[in-house]
């Protein structure tokens, strides 16, 4: 049974193929590359068709039949399965057929719509309202399909939720501001997109109000003859025009004497200020603003200005001395409330053009920062004194001294003398030419041998008092000594002359002859020729060369009596030791034997002492001595050492060589 069914499944399957084939089964369909295209953009339609066997696309047509215009703007591949359209206008816009047939000469197709976005144009629309009232901006498009806007203010996103705010229009093109006020004054930013497009426009908002005081006139005292400015500051929409009045009289602007000018501070905010170019009594009194637009007037409360009769201080006078590179403020009077200008050397001060080293302090004290030598002159303050119930003008002179380090001392050329190996030296010196505005205190001379290329590794120097000029110095030098270098600094209150100026070189050679020298004198060393150039007379120090001689000598004699001593002492122990040999012979085997010990057990090495015998060590460590004829040679072998028989002649004997060793060193 199952067979059978198997059988009628397989015809069945058979069948449908048979059909299939012959009467065919095909699709086609048509896409396009992007949902929107932009105007100037491109466009591309694909074809996509299937069946067996697969159909062939034949062409393309605007609507169901309107061919395709020829022109480079419609380009096909080579099955034409793909369409492009460059560059798109509006009037690309429609429906594009794909066309196709199959093998049968079936005729199929199926088409895609191609939109085209156009660009579009935003104009704003701003509004003005008086403060309290409803305002509307506008933000409208000339083609709306597709678009929104979005409204900011001050940067920030302005939403329908903002109860400040609210947004309507079919695409959301108007903001409504209820019951306006100044806070909402400004520029707004209406941004207007699509899918293919996006344009911003500024649309403005005027709240306009009535003018209310922001500063108002402040409260001053002068004396007559000066100038004075007072201000005050409105804000208003729109701008209102700002006049002054003293009491009830308007300030004439045609009077010279009085000028007025107007500034506007920022967006709806102006500011005018009144200059009194020269005071005058009548000029007291209160000082009051006026300020008016379309929208109201207000006037200030004002305040008063105070005119003292004209009076001049006596001028003060004060000294300072400065140390260079010192920064130091000069004052002013102490009762100066105002300071107008500093004068330099009758110039007055531009403290912007040197900012670095001149300040002008919050109370009208001048910084100056790093004194120089240049800084030194009078200065002058100029300002408005009040004493007591004056007011006047007043100055203070202030006379500034920079004091700086000394000029450098000037030394003369050195005399000097040379007493074996010392040189002494007289050394005379020029006070500084200036002595940089304070008292000398000492001077400072500094010095150095230089032997060969090697020189002093530190200068030795000496103080002397403000008064000297003049200063003798005895210098020990080495004998290869060539010349001393001496230098002078001059100190005061600040410091010590600058050290960077050059040594004066004091040249010489120690001589070699120990016959006196003067000056004129030609020392012949090695083929060179030294002139002494000291006037005073020199002597050689010939002390020096006999001792040196008579230390020689004496080592020369010493050598000779080692010498003689060695000698006599061998021929005495050739004697010693043919007599210690026939004395162990004779004393048998004790002897020998006490005298083995005695070898075994220490060795004698020899010390010189100073009082003409030999020192030893025995086997424990400890020191002995024997007399110089006495010696001993140490030997592992038991026939070394041995005693002469007639043991009452050794003692004779150490007598005689130690007389003879005596004679010998005398």
């Amino acid at each position: 049974m199952d067979d059978v069914y198997a059988r009628i499944i397989c015809l069945l399957v058979a069948v449908v193929s048979i059909v299939s084939t012959v009467s065919g089964s095909y699709t086609i369909s048509v896409r396009l590359s992007s949902k929107d295209v932009k105007l100037s953009g491109s466009a591309t339609f694909y074809c996509d068709v299937s069946g067996t066997p697969k159909p062939v696309v034949s062409h393309w047509t605007i609507g169901p039949t309107s061919p395709i215009p020829s022109g480079f703007r419609y380009v096909y591949n080579t099955a034409k399965t793909r369409f492009n359209v460059l560059s798109v206008t509006m009037q690309d816009q429609g429906d594009y057929y794909c066309h196709a047939t199959t093998a049968d000469g079936t005729k199929i197709s199926a088409h895609a719509y191609l939109p085209v976005i156009d660009r579009f144009t935003i104009s704003p629309q701003s509004d003005t309202v008086r403060e309290g009232k409803d305002a509307i901006l506008r933000c409208s498009v000339d083609k709306p399909a597709g678009v929104k806007v979005y409204w900011y203010f001050n940067s920030l996103s302005i939403s329908s939720m903002n109860s400040n705010y609210s947004i309507g229009g079919t695409y959301q093109e108007e903001l409504r501001v209820p019951k306006a006020s100044r806070a909402r004054n400004g520029t707004y930013t209406c941004y207007a997109q699509n899918s293919q497009w996006s344009f911003k426009a500024y649309p403005n908002l005027i709240v306009e109000y009535p003018p209310s005081v922001v500063s108002d006139v402040a409260a001053a005292t002068v004396i007559v003859g000066v100038s004075v400015t007072m201000s005050c500051t409105f804000s208003a929409q729109p701008l209102p025009s700002i006049s002054f009045r003293r009491g009830s009289l308007s300030i004439d602007t045609g009077d010279l004497n009085y000028e007025i000018n107007q500034v506007d501070v920022r967006p709806g905010v102006r500011k005018s200020t009144l200059t009194i170019k020269y005071v005058e009594l009548h000029d007291e009194g209160i000082y009051m603003c006026l300020a008016n637009n379309q929208h109201g007037l207000i006037t200030s409360s004002g305040a008063k200005l105070t005119v003292r009769p004209h009076f001049v201080f006596p001028e003060y006078y004060d000294k300072k001395a400065i140390k260079r590179g010192a920064n130091e403020t000069i004052s002013c009077v102490s009762n100066m409330t105002r300071v107008d200008e500093w004068k330099f050397n009758g110039t007055v001060i531009d403290f912007s053009s040197n900012p670095k080293r001149l300040r002008l302090l919050p109370d009208g004290s001048l910084k100056i920062l790093n004194v120089q030598p240049s800084d030194r002159g009078t200065y002058e303050c100029i300002g408005i004194i009040r004493q007591n119930n004056l007011y006047g003008e007043g100055k203070k002179v202030t006379t500034v001294t920079v004091l700086d380090k000394p000029s450098a001392p000037l030394l003369k050329t050195p005399a000097f003398s040379i007493e074996g190996f010392s040189v002494q030296i007289k050394l005379d010196w020029v006070a500084p030419r200036s002595n940089g505005g304070s008292n000398i205190i000492n001077y400072l001379i500094k010095w150095q041998v230089v032997s060969g290329e090697e020189k002093s590794l530190e200068w030795e120097e000496k103080k002397t008092g403000a008064s000297s000029t003049s200063l003798d110095i005895s210098v020990s030098v080495s004998p290869n000594a060539q010349s001393i270098q001496f230098k002078i600094e001059a100190v005061n209150d600040v410091g010590l002359t600058e050290s960077n100026m050059q040594a004066l070189s004091l040249d010489f050679k120690i001589p070699t002859t120990a016959s006196p020298l003067t000056t004129g004198d030609t020392i012949d060393d090695g083929g060179q020729e030294s002139i002494v150039r000291d006037p005073s007379v020199t002597k050689t120090n010939t002390i020096g060369i006999i001792a040196g001689s008579v230390v020689g000598l004496a080592l020369l004699c010493a050598i000779i009596i080692v010498v003689l001593v060695v000698r006599k002492w061998k021929k005495s122990k050739s004697a010693s030791d043919k007599e210690i040999q026939d004395f162990s012979s004779a004393e048998g085997r004790d002897s020998v034997t006490r005298s083995s010990q005695s070898s075994t057990n220490s060795t004698v090495p020899l010390v010189p002492s100073s009082a003409g015998k030999a020192m030893y060590t025995n086997g424990s460590g400890d020191p002995g001595d024997i007399d110089s004829a006495s010696v001993f040679t140490s030997s592992s072998s038991s026939d070394s050492s041995t005693f002469p028989k007639d043991r009452s002649s050794i003692p004779e004997r150490k007598k005689n060589l130690s007389e003879c060793s005596s004679e010998s060193i005398v």
